[in-house]
């Protein structure tokens, strides 16, 4: 039997939800009455005239059929010196796939090992061609290396996450425990009320540190150290890239604080929380110089190098100035969901950073404003801690075509080759459908799109790799479980 009133106030709340339905309904209406894309307004005519990028595509084909993978899953792409390209997957079952091809013949497919972790959280697999004809990976808690016999061996205690060669040289980077540097302690809290009680728990944390090795016969020894100061922690969502005279990285750290709500009532009880830390998007830069002089008695060291190893301060990142309402912290909260390793990379060539962004917040470009109602995909750059002036409209709704749409796509993906040329994958949306498509961006500008290959799944698993002649190797799994391949070569 119902409580007296309880069937009234069951009335007002379904009213009231259907109230605040209509509400936004009409909402949306007035305000998109008459109103068209900037494509079909004309307001992008340097986006409308755009051609297809000059490359020459080869026949898409299958590089491995039924197999399941999770809806995070990553996959890894290489393009080797001999021109095969080498895909490297974690199937749902934690396994480690590896196919080799060449051209669009596959010659093999092969199993490496399982996986049963990663370090830091880490998953996403990692590979690289070092030394020439020699294959390192990777992945979960696991690193195998292929010889040129082309048999894999694993590697016991790795803490890799990310390869950078350097010359003859092989790093790499991982999150380091706080205990393993001395890294200094702080405080989280778990705040929060049960019902009517409150709550309140602090724990003692060191934190972790985003850390540089160098692979040598006695195995990884860490040569430099991000911020060892601080008491926030790095992340394992980090940017990596060299350039001529150095690395540079975007990375976030945060602390562990987090709230909670659980409550009861009238209507049902429920759970919210989340975390309430600090959070930051930092930039540090290591040059080689510095970074090899580093004393390699890690009992003797200097003032730059304790127990051997560099210490390199980063700086927070600033706010886009073309994003003037949005402060430091809230633009890195708003990133905070996005993968930073696919949305900033490193050119090599112009030492910039190049990053793609998608315009959930407006922001202004000369005399026009962008972002809002219509979302277009823009290209921004750094030139070290500072942002470059100027937006680069990659993609926007209508274009090339009517019907084209680019929404929100979490596994977007920016890459720079050798030669200075960013290179991206977008998935588009026409009439329910979603391909996959490519641009680049050379001495004239931003191509117009090209379709790689269709019927895929929204935000699709896909990777880029790129060769040093110029061509790329594009991955990506459709909606039948089936990975597929595209080579892209520039035109001759």
């Amino acid at each position: 039997m119902s409580r007296p009133g309880s069937a009234a106030r069951q009335i007002l709340k379904q009213r009231l939800v259907r109230s605040l339905r209509v509400l936004a309904l009409l909402l949306t209406l007035a305000g998109c009455v008459g109103c068209a894309t900037m494509a079909e307004q004309g307001l992008l005519p340097e986006v409308q005239a755009r051609q297809a990028p000059a490359v020459s595509l080869g026949p898409e084909f299958s590089v491995q059929d039924n197999m399941p993978l999770g809806y995070n899953a990553e996959a890894k792409a290489v393009v080797t010196r001999d021109g095969h390209g080498h895909v490297f997957v974690i199937d749902k079952e934690r396994a480690v796939h590896h196919i080799e091809i060449a051209g669009t013949d596959v010659l093999r497919r092969e199993t490496i090992g399982v996986v049963t972790g990663a370090p830091s959280g880490f998953s996403r697999p990692d590979a690289v061609e070092h030394p020439p004809g020699s294959l390192r990976l990777v992945a979960g808690d696991k690193m195998f290396v292929r010889s040129e016999t082309g048999v894999w061996a694993e590697i016991k205690g790795n803490r890799c996450e990310r390869f950078v060669p350097v010359g003859e040289d092989l790093l790499c980077t991982f999150i380091a425990k706080g205990e393993d540097l001395g890294a200094p302690t702080r405080t989280d809290w778990l705040v929060g009320w049960f019902i009517l009680i409150p709550v309140a728990l602090p724990r003692e944390v060191q934190a972790e540190k985003l850390v540089i090795a160098q692979d040598s016969p006695d195995g990884w020894t860490i040569l430099a150290v991000l911020d060892p100061e601080a008491t926030l922690s790095a992340r394992s969502d980090y940017v990596l890239g060299a350039d001529r005279s150095g690395l540079q990285f975007l990375y976030r750290s945060s602390g562990g604080s987090s709230w909670f709500l659980i409550g009861g009532g009238p209507y049902g009880g429920g759970f919210v929380g989340g975390d309430s830390s600090d959070q930051h998007i930092s930039y540090a830069r290591v040059d080689y110089a510095t970074l090899f002089q580093r004393t390699p008695d890690s009992d003797a060291g200097t003032k730059d190098h304790p127990a051997g190893w560099l210490r390199v301060a980063g700086s927070p990142l600033p706010a886009p100035p073309f994003a003037d309402r949005w402060p430091a912290k809230a633009f890195a909260k708003e990133f905070w969901r996005d993968p930073l390793d696919r949305r900033f990379t490193v050119n090599g060539a112009s030492g910039n950073i190049e990053s793609l962004f998608h315009l959930t917040f407006t922001i202004r470009d000369g005399g026009r404003t962008l972002g809002g109602l219509e979302q277009p995909w823009v290209a921004v750059r750094l030139s070290g801690d500072r942002w470059v002036p100027g937006v680069d409209i990659v993609a926007a709704d209508d274009l090339p075509d009517p019907g084209y749409r680019w929404g929100r796509d979490w596994r977007a993906l920016i890459r720079s080759d050798v030669h200075g040329h960013n290179h991206v994958l977008l998935e588009s949306s026409r009439k329910g459908s979603f391909d996959i498509c490519y641009f680049v961006k050379g001495a004239a500008g931003w191509s117009a799109p090209i379709v790689l290959g269709g019927n895929l799944p929204p935000f699709a698993l896909r990777d880029l790799a790129l060769g040093d002649k110029g061509n790329a190797f594009a991955v990506w799994k459709d909606r039948n479980d089936t990975v597929k391949g595209r080579w892209i070569s520039p035109q001759k």
